[in-house]
């Protein structure tokens, strides 16, 4: 059995959206992605129920304790959000590729049943007809892409 890599690299992701003023009144020391600002409102809010729903009951209501068990929820949904298990991908990429590195069959690719990736992700379909690899190179500056391939520009 031989397996096939190919390589593509995220140039071709958009950027994420980014925010770094709030009202005229509020303006981030620096900007933050959105995604992080949803995740840590969400994480807040559920701190929130979390210290009403169990905390509250359980324990005297003091305000240093509501601020505590909320913006501890909130960190950890903004670092679940952020934190890359493998360098450029997020979680919900890396349960993908790990579910379909589990679930993907073999393609056909010159004739042959093999195993083909495109990165790390395997692939569990091939376009339909047959299918040639060929070698190919281009020049890049050095310094212009990171250690992943991806262009720093």
């Amino acid at each position: 059995m031989s397996s096939v890599m190919m390589s593509a690299t995220s140039i071709l992701k958009r950027p994420e959206a980014r925010v770094s003023k709030i009202t005229e009144d509020l303006v981030l020391p620096r900007s933050i992605s959105v995604k992080s600002l949803v995740a840590g409102i969400i994480g807040f809010l559920f701190g929130t129920i979390f210290y009403i729903i169990f905390y509250s009951i359980l324990f005297n209501f003091t305000i240093t304790s509501f601020f505590f068990v909320s913006l501890l929820f909130t960190f950890i949904f903004v670092f679940l959000i952020n934190y890359q298990p493998l360098r450029g991908e997020n979680w919900g990429s890396f349960i993908n590729l790990q579910a379909g590195t589990s679930l993907a069959g073999k393609v056909e690719i010159d004739g042959k049943r093999v195993k083909a990736y495109i990165g790390i992700a395997r692939l569990s379909t091939s376009a339909a007809g047959r299918i040639d690899i060929i070698s190919s190179a281009q020049e890049v500056l050095p310094g212009s892409v990171d250690e992943r391939g991806v262009s720093k520009r």
